[in-house]
Protein backbone atom coordinates (compact mmCIF):
# COMPACT_ATOMS: atom_id res chain seq x y z
CA UNK A 1 0.00 0.00 0.00
CA UNK A 2 2.55 2.17 0.87
CA UNK A 3 4.69 1.58 -2.14
CA UNK A 4 1.31 2.28 -4.49
CA UNK A 5 0.55 5.64 -2.48
CA UNK A 6 4.75 6.68 -3.23
CA UNK A 7 3.79 5.82 -7.12
CA UNK A 8 0.69 7.65 -7.23
CA UNK A 9 2.25 10.98 -5.58
CA UNK A 10 5.35 10.76 -8.48
CA UNK A 11 2.70 10.68 -10.92
CA UNK A 12 1.00 13.64 -9.47
CA UNK A 13 4.16 15.73 -8.79
CA UNK A 14 4.65 14.76 -12.62
CA UNK A 15 1.84 16.28 -13.39
CA UNK A 16 1.68 19.24 -11.32
CA UNK A 17 5.38 19.70 -13.28
CA UNK A 18 4.49 18.89 -16.74
CA UNK A 19 1.27 21.40 -16.96
CA UNK A 20 2.48 24.85 -18.34
CA UNK A 21 1.48 27.84 -16.19
CA UNK A 22 -1.04 30.35 -17.43
CA UNK A 23 0.46 33.65 -18.40
CA UNK A 24 -1.35 36.47 -19.12
CA UNK A 25 0.00 39.07 -21.25
CA UNK A 26 1.00 42.56 -19.82
CA UNK A 27 -2.14 45.27 -21.42
CA UNK A 28 -1.63 49.39 -21.37
CA UNK A 29 -4.98 50.87 -20.22
CA UNK A 30 -6.89 53.94 -18.99
CA UNK A 31 -4.26 56.03 -21.27
CA UNK A 32 -4.66 59.60 -20.45
CA UNK A 33 -2.90 62.56 -21.85
CA UNK A 34 -1.82 66.02 -20.65
CA UNK A 35 0.04 69.72 -20.81
CA UNK A 36 2.05 70.35 -18.68
CA UNK A 37 4.35 73.18 -19.50
CA UNK A 38 5.62 72.77 -22.61
CA UNK A 39 5.52 69.29 -22.37
CA UNK A 40 2.96 66.76 -23.50
CA UNK A 41 2.65 64.07 -20.73
CA UNK A 42 0.81 60.55 -21.28
CA UNK A 43 0.36 58.58 -18.09
CA UNK A 44 -1.17 54.98 -17.96
CA UNK A 45 -1.81 51.67 -16.27
CA UNK A 46 0.20 48.66 -16.90
CA UNK A 47 -2.32 45.68 -16.22
CA UNK A 48 -1.18 41.92 -15.73
CA UNK A 49 0.80 39.61 -13.32
CA UNK A 50 2.20 41.14 -10.28
CA UNK A 51 6.06 41.65 -11.01
CA UNK A 52 5.63 41.00 -14.55
CA UNK A 53 7.32 42.96 -16.87
CA UNK A 54 6.38 44.31 -20.92
CA UNK A 55 7.47 45.83 -23.67
CA UNK A 56 5.90 49.29 -24.24
CA UNK A 57 5.79 50.54 -27.46
CA UNK A 58 5.05 54.55 -28.13
CA UNK A 59 3.62 55.90 -31.64
CA UNK A 60 2.20 59.59 -31.88
CA UNK A 61 1.03 60.68 -35.09
CA UNK A 62 1.60 64.09 -35.63
CA UNK A 63 -1.31 65.87 -38.20
CA UNK A 64 -0.53 62.65 -40.86
CA UNK A 65 2.75 61.45 -39.85
CA UNK A 66 3.67 58.71 -37.88
CA UNK A 67 6.89 59.41 -35.99
CA UNK A 68 8.34 56.05 -33.09
CA UNK A 69 9.56 56.87 -30.23
CA UNK A 70 13.17 56.42 -31.51
CA UNK A 71 12.13 59.68 -33.71
CA UNK A 72 10.58 61.57 -30.82
CA UNK A 73 12.07 63.22 -27.47
CA UNK A 74 10.95 61.30 -25.10
CA UNK A 75 11.79 59.86 -21.24
CA UNK A 76 9.84 57.62 -18.78
CA UNK A 77 8.13 54.63 -18.67
CA UNK A 78 8.28 52.84 -22.18
CA UNK A 79 10.43 50.82 -24.21
CA UNK A 80 12.11 47.63 -23.05
CA UNK A 81 11.13 45.42 -19.44
CA UNK A 82 8.71 48.79 -17.70
CA UNK A 83 7.06 46.41 -14.91
CA UNK A 84 3.64 46.35 -14.63
CA UNK A 85 1.89 48.27 -12.45
CA UNK A 86 -0.91 51.89 -12.31
CA UNK A 87 0.64 55.66 -12.77
CA UNK A 88 3.31 54.53 -15.38
CA UNK A 89 4.21 58.23 -17.07
CA UNK A 90 5.72 59.36 -20.48
CA UNK A 91 6.90 62.63 -21.05
CA UNK A 92 7.15 63.91 -24.61
CA UNK A 93 9.12 67.33 -25.22
CA UNK A 94 6.75 68.19 -28.11
CA UNK A 95 8.28 71.83 -28.73
CA UNK A 96 11.40 70.22 -29.82
CA UNK A 97 10.03 68.04 -32.30
CA UNK A 98 6.81 69.88 -33.70
CA UNK A 99 7.37 73.44 -35.96
CA UNK A 100 6.86 76.38 -34.41
CA UNK A 101 3.51 77.41 -36.20
CA UNK A 102 2.04 73.58 -36.08
CA UNK A 103 -1.94 73.80 -35.43
CA UNK A 104 -3.10 69.95 -36.42
CA UNK A 105 -3.82 67.51 -34.73
CA UNK A 106 -2.19 64.99 -32.24
CA UNK A 107 -2.65 61.15 -31.84
CA UNK A 108 -1.05 58.88 -29.02
CA UNK A 109 -1.00 55.43 -29.32
CA UNK A 110 0.72 53.14 -26.27
CA UNK A 111 0.85 50.08 -26.24
CA UNK A 112 2.44 46.68 -25.10
CA UNK A 113 4.36 44.47 -27.86
CA UNK A 114 1.88 41.69 -27.37
CA UNK A 115 -1.06 43.93 -28.12
CA UNK A 116 0.83 45.27 -31.20
CA UNK A 117 1.57 42.03 -32.35
CA UNK A 118 -1.86 41.00 -31.84
CA UNK A 119 -3.17 44.20 -33.40
CA UNK A 120 -0.77 42.81 -35.99
CA UNK A 121 -2.60 39.21 -36.22
CA UNK A 122 -6.15 40.78 -35.98
CA UNK A 123 -5.31 43.14 -38.86
CA UNK A 124 -3.50 40.64 -41.24
CA UNK A 125 -6.74 38.13 -40.47
CA UNK A 126 -9.02 41.41 -41.78
CA UNK A 127 -7.30 41.70 -44.85
CA UNK A 128 -7.30 37.83 -45.49
CA UNK A 129 -10.64 37.79 -45.04
CA UNK A 130 -11.30 41.35 -47.34
CA UNK A 131 -9.41 39.30 -49.61
CA UNK A 132 -11.09 36.46 -49.69
CA UNK A 133 -14.51 38.14 -49.83
CA UNK A 134 -13.08 40.17 -52.93
CA UNK A 135 -11.90 37.30 -54.86
CA UNK A 136 -15.35 35.29 -54.66
CA UNK A 137 -17.14 38.51 -55.17
CA UNK A 138 -14.55 38.78 -58.52
CA UNK A 139 -15.30 35.00 -59.13
CA UNK A 140 -19.06 35.60 -58.82
CA UNK A 141 -18.89 38.15 -61.30
CA UNK A 142 -17.15 36.54 -63.60
CA UNK A 143 -19.55 33.79 -63.61
CA UNK A 144 -22.30 36.06 -64.04
CA UNK A 145 -20.22 37.98 -67.18
CA UNK A 146 -20.01 34.31 -68.92
CA UNK A 147 -23.86 33.93 -68.20
CA UNK A 148 -24.52 37.25 -69.72
CA UNK A 149 -22.50 36.43 -72.73
CA UNK A 150 -23.55 32.78 -72.68
CA UNK A 151 -27.23 34.40 -73.15
CA UNK A 152 -26.09 36.62 -75.53
CA UNK A 153 -24.95 34.17 -77.54
CA UNK A 154 -27.50 31.53 -77.21
CA UNK A 155 -30.06 35.12 -77.90
CA UNK A 156 -27.85 35.65 -81.38
CA UNK A 157 -28.57 32.27 -82.60
CA UNK A 158 -32.20 32.06 -81.83
CA UNK A 159 -32.66 35.63 -83.57
CA UNK A 160 -30.70 34.47 -86.42
CA UNK A 161 -32.71 31.08 -87.00
CA UNK A 162 -35.54 33.06 -86.07
CA UNK A 163 -35.01 35.42 -89.24
CA UNK A 164 -33.63 32.11 -91.29
CA UNK A 165 -37.02 31.05 -90.63
CA UNK A 166 -39.10 34.22 -91.52
CA UNK A 167 -37.03 34.71 -94.87
CA UNK A 168 -36.97 31.10 -96.00
CA UNK A 169 -40.94 30.63 -94.63
CA UNK A 170 -43.05 29.19 -97.39
CA UNK A 171 -45.72 31.77 -96.62
CA UNK A 172 -43.39 34.58 -97.82
CA UNK A 173 -42.22 32.47 -100.57
CA UNK A 174 -45.88 31.97 -101.43
CA UNK A 175 -46.60 35.32 -101.24
CA UNK A 176 -43.80 36.71 -103.87
CA UNK A 177 -44.43 33.98 -105.49
CA UNK A 178 -49.08 34.70 -106.21
CA UNK A 179 -46.87 38.42 -106.77
CA UNK A 180 -44.92 37.33 -109.46
CA UNK A 181 -47.84 35.36 -110.71
CA UNK A 182 -50.49 38.18 -111.04
CA UNK A 183 -47.98 40.26 -112.81
CA UNK A 184 -47.37 37.51 -115.77
CA UNK A 185 -50.72 37.26 -116.02
CA UNK A 186 -51.04 40.95 -116.14
CA UNK A 187 -48.22 41.23 -118.64
CA UNK A 188 -49.71 38.44 -120.32
CA UNK A 189 -53.27 40.37 -120.78
CA UNK A 190 -51.53 43.33 -121.88
CA UNK A 191 -50.04 41.93 -124.72
CA UNK A 192 -53.07 40.59 -125.49
CA UNK A 193 -55.95 42.86 -124.82
CA UNK A 194 -54.39 46.51 -124.14
CA UNK A 195 -55.06 49.08 -126.66
CA UNK A 196 -51.84 50.76 -124.81
CA UNK A 197 -49.58 48.18 -124.17
CA UNK A 198 -46.43 50.47 -122.74
CA UNK A 199 -48.76 51.69 -120.05
CA UNK A 200 -50.36 48.77 -119.34
CA UNK A 201 -47.12 47.02 -118.84
CA UNK A 202 -45.75 49.77 -116.62
CA UNK A 203 -49.21 49.45 -114.45
CA UNK A 204 -48.53 45.60 -114.14
CA UNK A 205 -45.17 45.84 -112.94
CA UNK A 206 -46.20 48.89 -110.39
CA UNK A 207 -48.75 46.42 -109.06
CA UNK A 208 -46.03 44.05 -108.89
CA UNK A 209 -43.71 46.02 -106.80
CA UNK A 210 -46.74 47.20 -104.68
CA UNK A 211 -47.47 43.78 -104.23
CA UNK A 212 -43.98 42.85 -103.75
CA UNK A 213 -43.79 45.17 -101.02
CA UNK A 214 -46.85 44.08 -98.70
CA UNK A 215 -44.93 40.70 -98.70
CA UNK A 216 -41.62 42.36 -97.67
CA UNK A 217 -43.82 44.46 -94.76
CA UNK A 218 -45.07 40.86 -93.57
CA UNK A 219 -41.74 39.37 -93.77
CA UNK A 220 -40.43 42.26 -91.60
CA UNK A 221 -42.91 42.01 -88.95
CA UNK A 222 -41.55 38.28 -88.96
CA UNK A 223 -38.39 39.84 -88.62
CA UNK A 224 -39.24 42.28 -85.77
CA UNK A 225 -40.67 39.70 -83.73
CA UNK A 226 -37.27 37.61 -83.48
CA UNK A 227 -35.86 40.86 -81.52
CA UNK A 228 -39.19 41.75 -79.49
CA UNK A 229 -39.87 38.18 -78.51
CA UNK A 230 -36.51 37.28 -76.90
CA UNK A 231 -35.72 36.40 -73.39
Amino acid sequence: MKRLFMSLLIVTLALVLTIPRMVFAAEVENVKISQVGNNVVATYDLVGEKGGKSDIIVNITIGNEKRNSDELSLTGDFGKGVKVGKGKKIVWKAKKDLPADFDGDLRWDVKTDSQVAEELERSRAEEKKKKEIEDKKAEEDKKKELERQQALQQEKQRAQACAYNCNTSSLYGECVSDCDGNTIDMLVDCAKYSTSERACRAEAESAGRRCRGLCEAQNQRCLDSCVDDGP
